[in-house]
């Protein structure tokens, strides 16, 4: 059975593939260069692979027929991810996407990127997020007409610093992420010979294998992107993320659902505040300290006391400071307020206004986006 269903669905499959290329509109603007050429070497990688596994079918044995539907399987994967990211992206363009290209690519000049910018598409549906092999970063669909959330743009952008790998402008940075991850192990060692009883040994055997299951590919990533963020841009991620936390946010301390993708909220403020304090920003992190302790002491929410032992201050504190050097390493520029960083002049200020006045805040937001759609096109 399992031979016949794989003539006929390769084939199939085979032609999905390239009616999928055929998708590709001929007229992109040159921004979207990069990942059309993306899409089209995976999309052939992917036909490489069905030609042969059409190929092979010399041992018609069950086991052989099994291994044959598992590459069948993860074929698909692949050429799904493909159809709803890339191919999503070039077939689908929305009016937004080349205002916020144009941002990032002002972002990419001001901050000193050290990488291509990412195509922008205003088509995601779980929030911002990066798919760093096809250096296309998604946005929700009216992310465009705002700008309290686009300090977000900046964490996004330091994905691809962390995932790329053999280039060796981007030494200083992982290098710097590898320091940290030391740091994090040693850790979570000392803890594991600290032996908690109070649980029981396997209770708390099973929470330090929690914590380093999330630790090092998930939370550690996270953070370094936070502190790149913080130290290219300043102030507003942190206010940005506070926004996060408020609208969207469980309990800003939670590390008691296994290996989530990213670290509890507030251990993500305490790297941003520490980064600010480090990039000479005091005063600003005071700012944000006195309003996240108001929101705390509002939602009556307080951490456990393993919390701190799995996240202290220390680490916290560590893995700002190697961060900082990483960016620093990269030749990109740190939070500076002269004339050449516009981007990140308007986002702090569209921060500073929304606290000043609140009520008025959206009006002077209307008219700093139709700014920046004027921008844009002249661009």
């Amino acid at each position: 059975m399992l031979s016949l269903y794989l003539v006929g669905s390769v084939a199939q499959l085979q032609l999905r593939a390239q009616r999928l290329v055929g998708r590709i509109p001929r007229d992109l603007p040159r921004e979207y260069a990069a990942l059309e050429q993306a899409c089209r070497t995976q999309i052939n990688a992917i036909i490489a692979g069905l030609s042969r596994l059409a190929e092979d079918t010399t041992d018609s044995k069950l086991k052989r027929q099994s291994v044959r539907l598992r590459v069948f399987r993860r074929l698909v994967a692949d050429l799904d991810i493909l159809e709803a990211t890339g191919i999503m992206a070039l077939t689908r363009r929305h009016s937004d996407d080349h205002l916020l290209n144009h941002l990032v690519e002002q972002i990419r000049i001001e901050v000193r990127y050290p990488l291509a910018a990412p195509v922008v598409s205003s088509l995601s549906q779980q929030y911002f997020q990066i798919k760093s092999d096809l250096n296309l970063l998604f946005v929700p669909l009216a992310e465009g007409d705002f700008l309290l959330h686009l300090p977000d743009l900046y964490h996004e952008l330091a994905h691809p610093l962390l995932s790329v790998a053999n280039d060796p402008a981007l030494d200083p940075f992982q290098n710097a992420f590898y320091r940290a991850a030391d740091h994090v192990m040693c850790h979570l060692d000392e803890l594991q010979r600290r032996e908690d009883r109070r649980y029981g040994l396997k209770a708390y055997a099973l929470l330090l294998k929690q914590w380093v299951d999330a630790w090092i590919p998930f939370w550690l990533t996270e953070l370094f992107c936070d502190a790149f963020a913080t130290c290219t841009l300043g102030t507003a991620y942190a206010w940005a993320h506070l926004h996060l936390i408020a609208k969207r946010g469980d309990n800003p301390f939670e590390i008691w659902n296994g290996a989530r993708s990213h670290p509890p909220d507030e251990a993500r403020l305490r790297v941003m505040l520490a980064c600010l304090e480090q990039c000479g920003e005091g005063s600003a992190a005071d700012r944000v300290r006195k309003q996240w302790n108001g929101f705390k002491s509002e939602i009556e929410l307080e951490p456990e006391p393993e919390y701190q032992r799995c996240l202290p201050d220390a680490l916290l504190t560590t893995i700002a400071t190697e961060a900082k050097v990483g960016v620093e390493g990269l030749g990109c520029r740190l939070i500076d307020s002269n004339e050449y960083q516009q981007v990140s002049q308007l986002l702090n200020a569209a921060w500073e206004q929304f606290w000043a006045a609140p009520e008025s805040y959206i009006d002077w937001e209307r008219i700093e986006i139709e700014k920046l759609r004027l921008q844009s096109r002249k661009g």
